[in-house]
């Protein structure tokens, strides 16, 4: 599974985890926009890592790979980033 075209995003889920919660503990930020923040760094980090692999492995063009591996997910994310930033401002977990 880490070696077939999906396993960028699940390196990425693991790397962007470690960067968020290192970056939330670093700045001790707790607000809405921070929280959103971090959060889309992590995203973002999923997607390149995930991206990269997709194309690789499936030997697409970038163009092809985003359309693929991004697109379809990019509102979903961006909506769930936007809950988790306002449940992680909201309640310290």
């Amino acid at each position: 599974v880490i070696l077939g075209p999906t396993g960028g995003y699940i390196i990425g889920f693991i790397i962007a985890a470690f960067v968020i919660g290192y970056l939330s503990e670093k700045s001790g930020k707790n607000d809405y926009l921070s929280n959103a923040l971090y959060i889309g760094i992590g995203l973002v980090i999923v997607y390149v890592l995930g991206v990269a692999q997709l194309a690789f492995v499936a030997k697409l063009d970038l163009l092809q790979a985003i359309t693929l591996g991004v697109l379809p997910f990019i509102i979903g994310d961006i909506l769930k980033l936007a809950i988790a930033a306002h449940i992680a401002s909201r309640y310290r977990i």
